[in-house]
């Protein structure tokens, strides 16, 4: 992903080693940043655990987050390289929360759906195209869970809402449509798909 504010781009593979890369210009080949901060590796909050889905940037450029396989989404501060936050969306925290009576609204026959589907959606090449996204502030994140799209405020750490939690359906990647964009009588949604 291209963080434009600071004219790098953020890699991360399959073994989940993160790594940022500084571009000085078109015909120069990118040139990998530094990744020690003070005697340790922010990779170590990324290194062997699930592989990482894609990676999206916040606007402003400090933040780039993702969701794993693990079913992590981590959240790092680009000047640093550090993890800011971590939001477990694991199938354990769920049946935690379950059994300890935190989600009221769910029925036994939901929940025991859900897992299956969950099992299901992990043999997909579908569960590795999950992402997160961030609102034009760069404050709220967004992103797909077993129960609906969440949206946490970053500052705060606090949940917002959950957007389509009673829906037989699992998102899978939401899409935010964020203000500034005007519909004119004669924009036609092809046109604003092509980028134009």
């Amino acid at each position: 992903a291209y963080i434009h504010s600071i004219q790098q781009i953020v890699t991360i593979d399959d073994a989940g080693r993160c790594q940022l890369w500084k571009i000085d210009s078109s015909s120069s080949p990118p040139v990998l940043v530094n990744c020690e901060q003070k005697g340790r590796n922010h990779n170590d909050d990324i290194v062997g655990k699930g592989r990482p889905c894609q990676i999206s940037v916040s606007p402003d450029g400090s933040m780039f987050a993702f969701l794993a396989t693990d079913r992590q989404i981590r959240i790092f501060n680009v000047s640093t390289g550090k993890l800011y936050r971590r939001y477990d969306e694991s199938l354990q925290f769920y049946k935690t929360a379950f059994e300890s009576g935190k989600l009221k609204w769910c029925t036994t026959d939901r929940f025991e759906k859900m897992l299956q589907s969950e099992a299901d959606l992990e043999k997909t090449p579908y569960f590795g195209m999950q992402r997160v996204q961030f609102d034009s502030s760069s404050r709220i994140l967004l992103f797909p869970s077993p129960f609906g799209i969440k949206s946490v405020d970053l500052e705060t750490n606090k949940p917002i809402a959950t957007f389509g939690r009673n829906e037989a359906v699992r998102f899978i990647s939401p899409c935010l449509r964020q203000e500034g964009a005007r519909l004119e009588s004669d924009v036609t949604l092809e046109l604003l798909a092509s980028d134009n």
